[in-house]
């Protein structure tokens, strides 16, 4: 779960480098930037919701086997 965010790491020094060091990212590196950032949103993977869950009845699941 935290190995796609590692991904993050040269974007993250790229902020701080221009907001510390008053740098100035070219546009092929904001262009590489917007790409990891797009990559680490679509490879990460959703939680689920308690919506997205089977519904299942309490009466379904206390049923008796069927006898044989």
């Amino acid at each position: 779960m935290v190995a796609p965010y590692s991904l993050l790491v040269p974007v993250v020094g790229m902020g701080l480098a221009a907001a510390v060091l008053g740098e100035r990212p070219s546009p092929l590196e904001i262009g590489a930037a917007v790409v990891i950032i797009g990559g680490v949103l679509l490879g990460t993977p959703r939680a689920t919701t308690v919506r997205d869950q089977p519904v299942h009845s309490v009466e379904w699941n206390r049923r008796a086997p069927d006898s044989v």
